[in-house]
């Protein structure tokens, strides 16, 4: 049964349509002979003031210096904090589009572009970044973690499907090349 009182969109459905949402959490964490798919790694989100303003890091007077370690932002030049996120990613690199033009022609010589897919219930913005994070042959995180990719997002899509609800994200970004992913102390 499903009942329409105006709009395009139903306001209730059947439990017979197959829940896009819960699709793309099995494929995530594996569920019944699904194995899981999911990578972890680590949502950099950009602290912000009250006027919704990046906070600045006070080694950025007047600009970060990239060559020099700060303890606080590694040379980002913002201030920010970092927490566990669980993705799937597939690598664009290699297909020819405009993104990937504009970059090479900013003198930038390796450009690799991925696409993370999240959950439905974070919360990013195109500010934030990604952090992937080294791991062994069987796929499981080292220890200690060491961050090994960065991604500067281009894009974030929430997709929506049922009465507007978000199923999942989809990022577009490309792999900033930065010097001080890690603790130096980190080798």
């Amino acid at each position: 049964m499903v009942t329409f009182t105006h709009g395009a969109y139903p306001t209730s459905t059947t439990r017979s349509e197959v829940s896009v949402r819960d699709e793309f959490l099995n494929t995530l964490d594996g569920k019944g002979f699904e194995i899981s798919k999911k990578s972890t790694g680590l949502l950099r989100s950009m602290q912000r003031d009250a006027d919704n303003k990046l906070i600045t890091c006070p080694c950025a007077d007047p600009e970060p210096d990239k060559d020099t370690f700060c303890p606080i932002c590694f040379g980002e030049g913002f201030l920010w904090s970092e927490d566990w996120l669980d993705f799937y990613s597939v690598e664009m690199s290699g297909q020819k589009n405009a993104v990937e033009e504009k970059f090479r022609s900013m003198g930038s010589e390796k450009t690799s572009m991925h696409i993370f897919y999240l959950r439905y219930d974070i919360v990013i913005t195109k500010d934030d970044k990604i952090v992937t994070l080294s791991t062994d042959q069987d796929g499981k995180l080292t220890k200690p973690h060491r961050r090994e990719h960065i991604f500067r997002l281009n894009t974030v899509y929430p997709l929506r499907l049922d009465n507007g609800r978000i199923e999942y994200f989809r990022v577009k970004s490309i792999e900033e090349d930065v010097k001080y992913l890690n603790h130096p102390g980190l080798a």
